[in-house]
């Protein structure tokens, strides 16, 4: 299996993609309300996003990811193995975290004048902001928490000796899928004809997906009749959601929230599994954008923004009036190199630290 710098590089591809995805969404979203003339020119990127949700499939993909890759990370005993976990994990996360709040904060509040208070700062420094009752200061933060849960979980399952064994694993992704199934009835008793109201009830979902990603590591990693019996009806229970959401308004397509729903639930999966065994996507471009994806997942906001905020300060009609295209193409160039920047900058020192501090730890 290739790898590059010691990491799955078809893995680091289906991050990439998954990033890319969340930024096209993100980019397509804010640039066609710049100017009318934006829309008038075609909306077409932002209409194929916005019917197919790429925004949650890139996360439900990232969230698959994490699964297939963190309970498989632990090693070592009890207390070592957590030891090393906790710091390399910290260092690995928390750094790059609290530097993007640092460009958020200067970038998107102080120097657009906009109001910002000092707790929610303090709040949005844990990582968790929304269990302290404060608004993340970028949206897409809401998705680390639900990473710490799933570390957390995790960890536990180590301390029991438990977070490689494929049976828990895989009646934890049914339970949160249970619980996210019952929720979506109980907000409309006409099945899947619904908006998710609930974050808890939308937050299982993704745990679930955590966990069936961790059941397909043990798969894939061993094979066997009985593993494929239990990633085969593990991965049917997953798409329960979204295939029954189908089914209920197909061929009809009268409501295209419940059709885009569906695909959320189903595209991200199979690309997914395609991924990871029929189209192994190993070209250097790709595995590079994994590499350095979370420092474009978390920094993308602050280039398009500040981006789409010069220019409209601007007024230049020609800068304004541009294809949707050109503002992606733009926000995505600009996005990685920063991303690239931070990464060699804060991102990889921040996980050699934490990598040593763990070895140091572990010879006190």
């Amino acid at each position: 299996m290739q790898k590059v710098q010691g990491r799955m590089s078809h893995i680091d591809s289906l991050r990439g993609l998954a990033a890319l995805l969340v930024v096209w969404a993100h980019v397509s979203e804010t640039f066609l309300k710049l100017s009318p003339s934006v829309a008038a020119k075609g909306t077409g990127l932002y209409d194929l996003s916005h019917d197919a949700d790429f925004g949650r499939i890139g996360v439900v993909l990232f969230f698959a990811v994490s699964g297939f890759v963190i309970p498989n990370s632990f090693s070592g005993g009890i207390t070592i193995g957590t030891k090393t976990f906790l710091i390399r994990r910290f260092f690995r996360l928390f750094p790059l975290f609290w530097f993007s709040m640092l460009l958020a904060i200067v970038f998107l509040y102080l120097i657009p004048a906009r109001p910002i208070e000092n707790s929610r700062i303090m709040a949005n420094v844990t990582m968790i902001p929304e269990f302290l009752g404060f608004k993340p200061l970028l949206g897409l933060y809401w998705t680390l928490a639900i990473e710490l849960v799933f570390y957390g979980i995790c960890l536990a399952l180590f301390r029991l000796r438990l977070n490689n064994n494929a049976w828990v694993l895989a009646l934890l992704s049914a339970a949160f899928f249970g619980v996210f199934i019952f929720g979506l009835a109980e907000l409309d008793r006409k099945w899947l004809g619904f908006v998710i109201e609930s974050r808890l009830t939308y937050n299982c979902s993704f745990l679930g997906v955590m966990f069936w990603g961790a059941v397909y590591r043990q798969w894939y990693d061993k094979k066997g009749s009985c593993l494929t019996g239990l990633i085969t009806v593990s991965t049917f229970v997953i798409l329960i959601p979204g295939i029954s959401s189908l089914l209920k308004h197909f061929p009809s397509g009268s409501d295209i929230t419940v059709t885009t729903f569906a695909i959320t639930q189903i595209v991200p999966v199979a690309l997914f599994i395609l991924g990871t065994s029929l189209f192994k996507v190993r070209h250097r471009i790709f595995s590079w954008t994994g590499e350095i994806s979370y420092s474009l997942y978390l920094l993308h906001p602050i280039v398009f923004q500040s981006l789409f905020s010069v220019i409209k300060k601007s007024q230049i009609d020609w800068l304004m009036s541009m294809h949707l295209s050109i503002y992606l193409i733009a926000s995505i160039t600009i996005s990685c190199l920063v991303a690239a920047i931070t990464f060699r900058l804060v991102e990889q020192p921040a996980s050699r630290l934490g990598k040593a501090l763990s070895t140091k730890k572990l010879h006190i």
